[in-house]
């Protein structure tokens, strides 16, 4: 579950579904906000930034173990020579829905992208963050399990 911060243009989703299509190729069975519903995710986002871990164990499926939650938001632009940077900044963290621990965080700054509007600009910052977080943060998460499970 990603939640878009100030987000002037650009498509933020594209974060989310880079760790998602990582977390599938992995093994992990991934839900995201389109399964379980727009309201529904703003409500489990909410309740996992408020620690109210009885809240995030009734809403999620019982299936699910770890939530993936982040903040994406724009931290500017700027224009030149009629190319336009974007700078996009984040954190990604797995907590678990047991009691909030986090397992791991990535969080990135000032991620570039560049392109000839704005909206361009910023999709090209939201694909150089994904590929900076999600490889990262599964790595960490299948040494996590790995780890865990030869205990």
């Amino acid at each position: 579950l990603i939640r878009d911060s100030d987000i002037a243009g650009g498509k933020p989703f594209i974060v989310r579904d880079a760790i998602v299509k990582n977390l599938s190729e992995a093994g992990f069975s991934p839900v995201t906000d389109s399964d379980i519903g727009k309201v529904k995710s703003q409500s489990l986002i909410d309740a996992v930034q408020n620690m109210h871990w009885k809240s995030v164990r009734q809403q999620s499926p019982s299936d699910i173990k770890l939530i993936i939650i982040g903040d994406v938001s724009i931290a500017g632009f700027n224009s030149a020579y009629g190319l336009t940077t974007c700078n996009v900044n984040g954190i990604v963290k797995a907590v678990t829905t047991e009691n909030g621990t986090t397992m791991v965080a990535k969080s990135f700054q000032g991620i570039k992208g560049v392109g000839t509007s704005k909206a361009q600009a910023a999709d090209g910052a939201f694909k150089n963050a994904a590929v900076e977080i999600a490889d990262p943060l599964i790595s960490d998460l299948l040494y996590l399990y790995d780890t865990n499970s030869s205990q």
